[in-house]
């Protein structure tokens, strides 16, 4: 398909369980296609399908998360995360449905949850009500993948998800992409580093000016 004008002869196939990467630099049109694929831009062209059923081309986020497709944006601050809420409110984002009865939210579950997944990223500090716009880089991206840890999408797309954080956090985002995978999510890993792409994907793709080129299979992996 093409997504907001600059995404050409884009033809991708993502397997349950499989990470794909995207090496893609500033400029290539990566952040595009991830908001294409989320339902951010429109698709003007081509076929777009999740879990084998086709979706409209004009997907809206609404519908792209009801889908099952989630969004780790490459702007965490702007796009990601809710900063004038909570950790609760953001790790529980996604899933309001689950965890509440008439529009009514049960907070026992909520805070239950919220607790699971800060101690399951050792996301600082460990406050369920902390202010997330104090929060460093690399905590406010495990508040991110907490939303979509606990949504469990059957297809994650994740922007230069190591971007600005420390490599305490970078290693628990990469153990959180295999852990994904592991449950069989499909995953779209897109960074300008190559070693990422190249370590954390099954196969891989160069993304240059809205056109894929050359397919790299990861020996890593296989």
């Amino acid at each position: 398909g093409k997504g907001a004008g600059v995404i050409e002869n884009f033809s991708l196939a993502i397997r349950p369980g499989e990470i794909v990467g995207l090496i893609g630099l500033v400029g290539s049109g990566r952040t595009e296609v991830a908001r294409a694929m989320f339902g951010a831009d429109p698709i003007t062209a081509g076929e777009y399908f999740v879990a084998g059923e086709p979706v409209d081309k004009k997907l809206s986020v609404r519908e792209a998360v009801r889908r099952g497709v989630a969004l780790v944006p490459e702007d965490r601050r702007k796009q990601g995360l809710v900063l004038t809420q909570p950790t609760r409110f953001n790790v529980n984002l996604g899933t309001l449905n689950t965890i509440s009865r008439f529009g009514i939210i049960d907070r026992r579950r909520e805070i239950a949850r919220t607790r699971d997944m800060i101690a399951h990223f050792g996301i600082v500090p460990g406050a369920i009500d902390g202010k997330v716009a104090r929060y460093s880089g690399g905590n406010q991206q495990k508040v991110l993948l907490s939303k979509w840890a606990v949504a469990k999408p059957k297809l994650l797309i994740l922007d230069e998800p190591s971007r600005g954080v420390d490599i305490g956090a970078r290693r628990r985002i990469h153990d959180f992409i295999v852990d994904m995978a592991a449950q069989g999510v499909g995953v779209l890993l897109i960074s300008s580093e190559l070693e990422e792409v190249i370590n954390l994907s099954h196969r891989s793709y160069l993304l240059s000016e809205g056109r894929i080129f050359a397919e790299e299979k990861s020996s890593m992996l296989t």
